[in-house]
């Protein structure tokens, strides 16, 4: 039979061993505009949440060390890429696989928990008329592991509108964020026979208009180290 957790308590662990991390990342760049890394981490004593039952069936939560954790996967980038000519487009692609392994209840059984995991994020512009644009980004993360815990897909899309006034020295934006009200943390966690499960909820759906005002338009300025589309791929890395 499945059971159900749903009182949890949380606590601190003053016996936690410094864990430590060995990355290698392998990147290609193409034409300045794409961008290809190969990725491994290696963690030994990983510090992750650690759920257990209790005498009175509450979860008890709590950091621990975990025997061992890797990841490994691929990031692609794509920026500056432009469908139409009114239409500016920036993608992230990651393939990320995620494996935990840990002895359970100090000693026991060795316990493992790994899954492939996709994470898109994109960023589109529109111009939509000589002073009328638009942005919308969207990221999502599909079904990923955390230790014990199996976190459920995340979505999040933010929208905004723009007008240029005051003859280019000023604009008004309205934008939302979590327009869709998606973003919502799901957990599960497997504890003896049963099944822990949280939700969290973000409650970060906002509406806001903001005001922007050039006091002075100054002079123009050439850089010394022109921006590349690497730069953009910085800005947009998951």
């Amino acid at each position: 039979m499945l059971t159900f957790y749903t009182t949890s308590s949380e606590g601190g662990n003053t016996r936690l061993r410094p864990s430590f991390t060995d990355n290698l990342e392998l990147t290609c760049l193409h034409g300045g505009n794409l961008q290809a890394i190969l990725f491994f981490s290696g963690t030994t004593d990983a510090i992750v949440k650690n759920y257990r039952v209790q005498a009175d069936d509450a979860i008890f939560v709590t950091p621990e060390n975990f025997a061992t954790c890797y990841q490994t996967g691929v990031r692609l980038h794509a920026t500056a890429l432009s469908p139409a000519p009114w239409w500016s487009l920036n993608l992230a692609l990651v393939g990320i696989y995620s494996h935990y392994s840990w002895h359970q209840n100090d000693g026991g059984a060795r316990v493992k928990n790994s899954l492939f995991t996709p994470i898109l994020g994109t960023t589109n512009r529109f111009a939509l008329a000589l002073t009328w644009s638009a942005e919308l980004v969207a990221n999502y993360q599909g079904r990923m592991v955390y230790g014990q815990a199996i976190v459920h897909p995340m979505l999040e899309v933010n929208l905004g509108l723009r007008k240029t006034i005051l003859k280019g020295q000023g604009s008004v934006a309205l934008f939302v964020k979590d327009l869709l009200n998606t973003k919502h943390e799901n957990i599960d966690m497997p504890v003896n026979d049963g099944l822990a499960r949280t939700r969290s909820d973000f409650k970060l759906r906002v509406l806001g208009i903001s005001f922007s005002w050039y006091l002075k338009k100054g002079i123009n300025t050439k850089e010394k180290t022109p921006k590349t589309g690497t730069d953009e791929m910085k800005r947009v890395n998951l």
